[in-house]
Formats: C-alpha cells, structure tokens, sequence
C-alpha cells in the first residue's frame, strides 16, 4: 500500500513523504521518499495533498505500476505573495529489482509568470499584473479591488498565471483506463493508460505554439502512460471557454480588465467563462472525474465544478480534435467537444438577475457537487449518475444519447414570442407532484426542447437553462412558428435526463459540503452487474462550512429505475461527526466511513466541534465499519 503524510521536521518545517507499506506488518517496506526532496521547485509548506493517490498499469514491458500523486492549496488558499502555491501532479514507480522508491514525474501546472501575481488574501491586496503582463493568450488579468467579489476571507482575480491551479477534487484521485480503452484514429486500441484529473482556481494560458497549456488553472487534463515511457505534460485538455448554448457558469458583470483604481476602475465584463469561475471561486472539478462507456460505447469524462455545472467530455478526446492521436489544447468559442449541463439543481445567477438559484457573490451559498458514482445496470435497465450537491436531494440522471425524444408530461405557456420564461402545467391545470410529474423529474437544465407541431432543429432549438417544479428558462424563445399563451406539448432530449431523487421524508437536503456517495453491485454469471445500491455519507444540515462539522449518517439507497424513485434502505443509527469529502467504501461485505469524532459510551458529545475547535474534536477519530 502507498500513502503520504506531511510531518513538521522542525519549529514552522514540514516535509511532505511517499511511504510503501507492508500490510503485514504496518512498517515501511522500503525507506520513505522526501517529496521535496526528489522535486525541484515543489514547495513542501505551501502545497496541500487533498486528493487520493493513484496506482495504474505501467505499460512499459517489466515495469512496475505508477503511483499519480495530485497536490493543491498552500496554506491558507493564498494566491497572493505570502504562500504562493501551484497544482502539481507527481509520479512515483518502484525499483523491479530492490522495490524501493523511485520519483518519475513532477508537472506544475501553473509554472508560467503572469506579472506581478495578483488577488487579495484577509485584505492584503497582493497587485495587480497588467502592469507586467506577458504575450501570451488569454490576456493576464490580475487585478481584483480590496473589496473583493466573492464574500468570505480571500479572492482569486480572473486570469492570474504562476500560481493557483490546485488540483484538489474533494479528495477524489486522478481517474484512469485500463491499457489500451482508447482507440487510436485508426480505431485500434492504442495500447495506452489515460490518467485524468481536474484542477481549480488559477491563471489560464495557451503557449506560444498552440499546441500545449502555459498554465492550466481550471481545466481538466490527461497524461499518458505508453509502452514507450510516459508523458510529462498534458496530452490533451479542457478549459471552458463559453458554452454554445448558455448553459454553463454565467459570464460576471464588470470584474475583468481593472486599471489598478479603487472599486475595480475600468473592469469590463468578463470574456471568458474561467475568468468567471476564478473570480466567483468556482473550482473546476470539485466533483472529481468518472469515466464510462455511453450508450454507443463511446468512452467519456464527466466531472462538475463548485458552481453545480456538469461536464461530459470524450475521454482520449477531450478538446475534440479531428483525430484522437494529436496533442492539442481544449479552449474555443462554444466548448467544442463538451456537453455542459445542470448536475445542481439550483444554478448560480449574476448578481442583480432574477431567477432562482444562488447569487454568483458567494460560492458557498451555491449547490456544489463534491462526488459523482456512476453505476451500468445494462442490458436490463440504463445507466445512471449519482450525486448530492450540498442542500439538495440525492439524485440519479438517467444517461440518453441526445437525440432520443422523451415526451413531456404535460404543455408548456409563455407570455410572448420573446419570451424565454416557460411555465408548465399539468392537463387540466392541475399542479405536479414533486418526485413524480415536475420539470424537475423529467429535464436536466442543458436539454433541449421540441414542441408539437412547430418543430426546430440544430441550434434553433432551444436549450433549458434552470429548471424548477414548474417553470424553466431556455437560452432562445421557442420557434417563431409556436404560439406565445397557448398551451404546447414538448419533447426533450440530453445525454442526461429524467432525474430520479430521493423519495424518503428524511435527509431531504444534505450539510456542507454535500454527500460523498458511492456505488456497489454484485455480478452475476452472464456478466452483469445487478442489486446495485447507493452508498452516501451525509453531513446534517448544522455542517454549514468547512468550519463547521455536523454528525454525519450513513445511507444506502436502491438503484434507480426508469419507473422507481431512489428508496432508503438503510440509515446509520450511530453518533459520529462527518468526515468532509470523504466517501465509503465497500469491501467484501462492509462498508467503510472514516470520521472526525465518533461518540463512544465512555466518552459522549451532543454537538460536533466549530471554528477553532477542530483542532481539538470532542472524540477519537477513526474508521467505523457497517455490514
């Protein structure tokens, strides 16, 4: 077994170490490595590990597996001068010959100078880089006034390069293929490993050829291991650039190409949807990365940001270049090659723009998403994605293939051929019954709509926005052809659809940061997997900040079915304070939750610990074990 652990060496020192354990023993196997050590330029005190590492398939003839480390925020998450950090993805192998130890790969993602650094950390305006900016594309851009956008104890500037870009992923590790998943252009396996992963806040930038990233701050990437050796720079990336259709974060009023004066002078509105997500703090992959194959088989990438948006991207593909062997950069007008959708149900709105949703001001009032299971029932039932975004309900998105039309349940009205509010009743104007006939328990916000008897196609169609209960709003008036007031029947389509959610009285909405879920199943002899179940561990709702913990409970829930809701089956009875990010496990029968406090007979609590306390939680922390 493999593991990291970061050790104060000396008064305000600390190192961080990659150990091989012996599982017999639960000594060191072979001497630790010092990260820092065997790295150069990786900062041990600035840098935080918060996601899971990761062992692949070498396919290199007799070697041994690599082991993908993935580091993220500094200390306190400053962008500024006082503890710059930057994202790294590190690789470690094994001697074949005494197993020791061995540093194979160290990429920064965020190693290109963008001026003067930039943002404001606890008041301190750390400058702003277009005074010293560099050529390259997009733009630097890293002023942001002392005031700050987002509400809360530090702010990110829109395009600020040479520092940011943790890849932290709500302690999820890279994902990756097995040998040879992806086919080349030749549609043979290529004989590969893809490692992927998803990094957060951080300065966005192109190289001067095009081809590869200068800095990389809220994209999402893939390296490669091949029979020849491995890659040590992304292969391919994905960075949202402005969606097509509009769905996706939403472009922020005047907080981009400050001058330097008080009160942002001379911002404009943002061109980019990244510089969005910085300056909102709407970190790219805070859902980690799933992969699966789709209905055709075609192999793909979801992942989610802060905001509660979902992005499905062609894995071995993931900036939809025409042929999958070349190395390219994901970033164009319409982000070609990913379909983004509404994985939250509540989305953010700009600040001052009615609809539901929270307000883009603050990130944690938003409807984050920090875990994503995917489970294949095939060939009985579809396939469906799970998650729980914080304050909302468990839910599973039935997958579709885009094109396939699902009736809608009862017409649509809006008050004008302008409009893009659409109101939904049932026949007969009766009211839905939420977890039944809603909006919500048949569109996915990213689908698009057709209606009876005044067809569209292409990009006339319109495509939903937000949704609720009982209205939704789409990126374009429906066709001139359909008739504003009158009732009109729909149809829809996406590659996710028809969500299914939790349909108990209890645990009705999740705590900070939201649940960690998982999936199990049995196989059975044709090969299938059957008997899935939804493993979640959910904060209650007194776990309202990363500074606040609630207990935490344990559910399992039965797979969704096109004609079931998601039904509890279980629920854990013990008292224990909720662990963040961390999700079960399931081995073997049992089931596996690590803790921040569990309450014993000997040594009770009533409440979960607060601010300064979690550094002193009221019991052991550990692991508790459910069969």
């Amino acid at each position: 077994m493999f593991l990291i652990d970061w050790c104060e060496t000396s008064t305000a020192a600390y190192r961080w170490f990659i150990h091989k354990i012996n599982l017999q023993t639960g000594a060191d196997a072979t001497p630790a490595r010092w990260i820092g050590g065997d790295f150069a330029g990786f900062n041990d005190s600035n840098e935080k590990a918060r996601a899971a590492l990761l062992e692949v398939p070498n396919p290199q003839k007799g070697a041994n597996p690599l082991i993908y480390l993935a580091f993220a925020t500094g200390t306190h998450e400053d962008n500024g001068t006082v503890a710059p950090y930057h994202g790294w993805l590190l690789a470690y192998t094994t001697n074949p010959r005494t197993g020791a130890l061995a540093p194979q790969l160290a990429y920064s993602n965020t190693p290109t100078s963008c001026g003067k650094g930039g943002g404001v950390f606890q008041g301190l305006n750390h400058g702003q880089c277009n005074t010293d900016p560099n050529a390259l594309s997009p733009a630097c851009d890293c002023y942001m006034d002392g005031a700050g956008y987002k509400s809360g104890g530090y702010q990110n500037a829109p395009n600020w390069g040479g520092q940011g870009g943790g890849c932290w992923m709500s302690g999820h590790g890279p994902a990756a293929t097995a040998i040879g998943a992806i086919r080349n252009s030749s549609g043979e396996p290529d004989g590969n490993v893809y490692i992927f992963l998803g990094c957060g806040n951080g300065g966005f930038q192109v190289s001067e050829s095009g081809a590869t990233l200068a800095n990389g701050g809220q994209t999402v990437m893939d390296f490669l291991a091949t029979p020849k050796g491995f890659s040590t720079i992304p292969f391919q990336s994905f960075t949202p650039n402005s969606p097509a259709s509009g769905i996706g974060p939403p472009i922020l009023p005047s907080v981009c190409g400050g001058n330097g004066g008080p009160n942002c002078a001379g911002c404009v509105p943002c061109k980019y949807t990244f510089e969005a997500m910085n300056v909102a703090d709407w970190d790219m992959s805070t859902g980690g990365v799933v992969l699966f194959n789709d209905i055709n088989g075609n192999p793909r990438l979801v992942t989610a940001d802060k905001a509660g948006y979902g992005y499905l991207l062609t894995a071995g593909n993931l900036c939809a270049s025409p042929t999958t062997d070349a190395q390219c950069v994901g970033f164009a007008p319409g982000d070609p090659g990913s379909w983004t959708f509404g994985a939250a149900a509540e989305l953010p709105v700009p600040p001052g723009v009615p609809g539901p949703g929270c307000t883009a001001r603050n990130d944690g009032a938003c409807d984050r998403v920090t875990g994503l299971a995917f489970y294949d029932q095939k060939p009985n039932q579809p396939a469906y994605l799970y998650l729980w975004p914080y304050r909302e309900l468990l839910v599973g998105l039935q997958l579709s293939d885009n094109t396939t039309a699902f009736t809608g349940q009862g017409p649509l009205t809006w008050s004008s051929g302008s409009s893009t509010t659409l109101n939904y009743t049932l026949p007969g104007g009766t009211a839905c019954t939420i977890g039944t006939n809603c909006l919500t328990d048949q569109v996915v916000a990213g689908d698009m709509l057709q209606f009876q008897g005044c067809t569209c196609s292409g990009a006339g169609c319109p495509v939903v926005t937000t949704v609720t209960s009982s209205t939704m709003t789409v990126n374009i008036p429906p066709p001139s052809a359909c008739t504003a007031g009158e009732a009109q029947n729909f149809s829809y389509s996406g590659y996710f659809v028809n969500p299914k959610r939790d349909s108990t009285p209890q645990a009705r909405a999740v705590g900070f940061p939201g649940g960690a879920i998982t999936v199990s199943a049995q196989k059975n002899e044709a090969g299938n997997y059957v008997d899935g179940l939804v493993w979640a561990v959910a904060p209650n709702a007194n776990s309202s900040t990363a500074n606040i913990r609630g207990f935490g409970t344990l559910y399992a829930y039965t797979a969704a079915t096109p004609t079931t809701s998601l039904t509890k089956v279980y629920a854990s009875t013990d008292i224990w304070c909720s662990s963040s990010y961390a999700e079960p496990a399931v081995a073997n029968g049992n089931v596996f939750v690590s803790t921040f406090a569990v309450s014993t007979t000997a040594n009770s609590f009533t409440s979960c610990p607060t601010g300064s306390s979690l550094t002193s939680p009221p019991g052991s922390s550990g692991i508790l074990v459910f069969n």
